[in-house]
């Protein structure tokens, strides 16, 4: 064993490919067809004149619009300028001078009044009062049923009095603030 054969290796030939032979026709091909050329129209420039005639009437069209509206600016300044004048003397635009002058004076005797005249607040005091007074009524006349000598009928009467005046009263400021409201609110 010591000794070793040559290996000889045989090349395997591959056939080589196949020559490369030509394809049958399958269909002929289609006829040419060429299209028609038809050459530009020759240019006579009427599309030049036509569009200088649509140019001019364009202009005319805008230089009669420019008139119109001179025109309507003049007559609207006319018209301002005439107003202008009327309001000076009396027209049927406005009120009169001595319409205006009577409505201030009634806004002024308006003002007035009502600076005058009670706020709530004050109207709530004057129920408060009565109320107190009412209260201290009840206290006397209960203390009178309980003590005969404590409170006399004079004072009671007094009282009673008293209370029948700041009625009095409340009810006068009450329809002093209505009639002013009422006053206030017509035209």
């Amino acid at each position: 064993m010591g000794a070793s054969l040559p290996v000889t290796m045989h090349a395997v030939s591959v056939p080589p490919d196949e020559p490369t032979r030509p394809l049958p026709p399958s269909e002929p091909p289609p006829p040419r067809v060429r299209e028609r050329e038809y050459p530009p129209p020759a240019d006579d420039g009427g599309w030049l004149a036509e569009l200088q005639d649509q140019l001019r009437s364009l202009k005319t069209a805008v230089v009669l619009l420019g008139v119109l509206a001179v025109a309507a600016l003049a007559l609207a300044a006319w018209a301002l300028l005439k107003s202008d004048d009327d309001s000076g003397s009396q027209g049927s635009s406005g009120a009169s001078k001595a319409r205006v002058s009577r409505l201030e004076d009634r806004v002024d005797d308006l003002e007035s009044k009502t600076k005058n005249a009670p706020s709530k607040g004050d109207l709530g005091d004057v129920k408060s009062e009565q109320q107190d007074l009412g209260d201290r009524l009840d206290k006397l006349e209960g203390q009178a049923g309980q003590q005969g000598d404590a409170a006399t009928k004079d004072d009671v009467d007094a009282i009673s009095q008293d209370i029948q005046q700041l009625g009095q009263r409340l009810d006068d400021v009450e329809q002093q603030q209505q009639q002013q409201q009422d006053q206030g609110s017509s035209p």
